[in-house]
């Protein structure tokens, strides 16, 4: 009897873990906040990007990040190369989420915005739109990136 109750009782408790956990795993985020939350991740990886801030950059990003960038299908380390990179050769970048439309929904989210910015180099500075989106997962009380694309914007 008191080996079934303490199986029982384990039994009871590794449910009680798992439900636990599986419940952390799909927390939702908070909704107040969650919008600007959002835009504001982005906008730290993309300073990131710029200062070489290759441990911040990486914090932010979920570990199946990818993106679609400069025509190619990236992961975390040859997105990170690519603009270190251009920046080898002498390329300097500004980057800003102007017009975001964000939409959360428990702890996804996925946000479209214009990254208006400029691109410095040997021949001047000049400024450049990429029309830009992104997915992100809530994770452990925080937004992680999952995926970005970026195109350059028509110039009229």
């Amino acid at each position: 009897m008191l080996h079934s109750m303490h199986r029982s009782l384990t039994v009871i408790g590794l449910a009680a873990f798992l439900s636990g956990h599986a419940q952390a795993a799909t927390q939702c985020a908070p909704t107040t906040g969650a919008q600007q939350a959002v835009i504001v991740t982005i906008q730290k990886m993309m300073d990131a990007l710029r200062n070489q801030n290759d441990a911040g950059y990486r914090e932010l990003l979920a570990p199946e990040f990818s993106a679609y960038d400069a025509g190619e299908q990236l992961n975390q380390k040859s997105f990170w190369n690519l603009v270190a990179q251009a920046r080898a050769s002498g390329k300097k970048f500004e980057w800003s989420v102007t017009e975001p439309e964000v939409h959360v929904d428990c702890n996804m989210a996925w946000i479209r915005y214009i990254n208006e910015g400029s691109v410095e180099d040997a021949s001047g500075k000049k400024p450049v739109k990429w029309l830009e989106s992104g997915v992100l997962e809530y994770r452990r009380g925080r937004w992680t990136i999952a995926f970005v694309h970026s195109t350059r914007a028509a110039t009229r």
